[in-house]
């Protein structure tokens, strides 16, 4: 099925009825929230942190069916092992969130070497916790979300400055009761702010300047499910990956929905090959990048940017020569499309 109205997710005044939080529509007092922006340049390489964590793998944008990969970052020199979040930087660098690190590769890095940065140590992390998941914004500045390995998790975003390397302490943390947060799953960025995709099946947006104990701008409910990634296209439309074991769904939201909005997409069904999903990501153009981390076969599906419902892939990329391998229910596949 195509959605018929896929301009709101260009031209973001046309969606929504300007509603209230009471009615779950967007936030029309937020005038950020909503301010049509421009894409960005055209993007032409797929990566996907790969096999559990261990290794990143890219591919040409248009790349369909059994095929290599471009590059290859694995082996004992990227310290790269059960790793769970991936960002890229504006100068293209890959960001890493390993449960005890943050690795940072250079554009253009392959093979078995070594990062060029590493965020690590007593003063970067607490020593009950692991990083979850990582966000990097324009300037470089980097968002990475931790929580203790036990009950209660005391979930964190931690913000380190551009460049950080080292056994660094963050500049910001956002943490404490007010905020919600109960087990961060997902954090992705924005201008307009930060999104985190919560355990409680709630995305929470925080301004990108927020520290502390701080309540969220506003709060929307993403329904049943286990976020395993979420980013923004170029307008600010809000993308999850949600999976459960019976089922899987890619769902997009306007800028600015918050409480119980209705999706404007929500890609699902056995024609879509969505069986695992590990991570979602989209173009300059809104096609949607869906990795299915399912242990019977992974792949890479392709949507157009119009799709909904129980829809057929423009593209899929699987087989056994792209080395692509995951499984949603141990750990998420996160995907960046740059």
């Amino acid at each position: 099925m195509r959605l018929v109205a896929v301009c709101t997710l260009f031209a973001l005044a046309a969606c929504g009825d300007g509603g209230t939080q009471a009615d779950g529509g967007t936030d029309a007092g937020d005038a950020s929230d909503t301010g049509v922006v421009e894409a960005g340049p055209k993007a032409t390489t797929i990566t996907v942190l790969n096999a559990s964590g261990t290794s990143l793998v890219s591919f040409p944008i248009g790349a369909s069916g059994d095929v290599a990969p471009t590059t290859t970052i694995s082996g004992n020199a990227t310290n790269l092992q059960s790793a769970g979040g991936l960002a890229i930087s504006a100068a293209h660098d890959l960001y890493v969130a390993t449960p005890l690190a943050i690795l940072v590769f250079a554009a253009g890095a392959s093979g078995n070497v070594a990062p060029s940065r590493t965020i690590a140590g007593s003063n970067a992390l607490a020593s009950t916790d692991s990083f979850a998941s990582i966000a990097v914004a324009p300037d470089g500045t980097i968002y990475a979300a931790s929580q203790a390995t036990s009950s209660p998790q005391n979930p964190k975003i931690l913000v380190f400055s551009a460049g950080a390397n080292g056994n660094v302490a963050p500049v910001r943390t956002i943490t404490g009761p007010t905020t919600t947060m109960q087990a961060v799953l997902s954090v992705s960025y924005f201008f307009t702010g930060i999104a985190v995709a919560d355990a409680t099946q709630h995305v929470l947006f925080f301004s990108p300047n927020a520290d502390g104990d701080v309540a969220p701008k506003r709060t929307l409910n993403d329904g049943a499910g286990i976020v395993t990634g979420s980013s923004f296209n170029g307008v600010g439309a809000l993308y999850l990956s949600r999976y459960e074991l019976t089922t899987s769904t890619v769902l997009a939201y306007i800028a600015g929905a918050m409480l119980n909005a209705t999706p404007l997409l929500a890609i699902t069904g056995p024609t879509t090959k969505i069986t695992a999903a590990g991570g979602v990501a989209t173009d300059e153009s809104s096609n949607v990048f869906v990795t299915n981390a399912d242990p019977g076969g992974a792949a890479i599906l392709v949507f157009d940017a119009a799709a909904t419902g129980d829809t057929t892939p423009i593209r899929t990329i699987s087989g056994p020569t792209t080395t692509l391998a995951g499984d949603a229910s141990q750990f998420p596949m996160p995907i960046v499309v740059w």
